[in-house]
């Protein structure tokens, strides 16, 4: 099974979290502040090769860092889902 991304993002907290998981296993995870988000997505995307990123909670920021992470990252045809 491919590797995929889980950042869970809220309004109100100070830390976002992402996870990285392979098989349904927690194999990384990070916090960070919002305007690091989309830096260490891209990141983690890059060190454990995956295009899978899954955007989970708020809408309004997940939307956003989808946009800009089409955005700035187009070459790498990511494929991002809002849930």
């Amino acid at each position: 099974m491919e590797n995929e991304i889980i950042a869970i993002l809220g309004l109100f907290g100070a830390k976002q979290v992402i996870r990285v998981y392979n098989n349904d296993e927690c194999i990384k995870a990070v916090s960070c502040n919002v305007p690091e988000l989309e830096d260490l997505i891209f990141g983690l995307a890059l060190e454990f090769n995956t295009r899978k990123i899954n955007l989970v909670g708020s809408n309004v920021i997940a939307q956003k860092v989808r946009k800009n992470l089409i955005t700035r990252y187009a070459n790498y045809n990511f494929d991002i889902n809002v849930m």
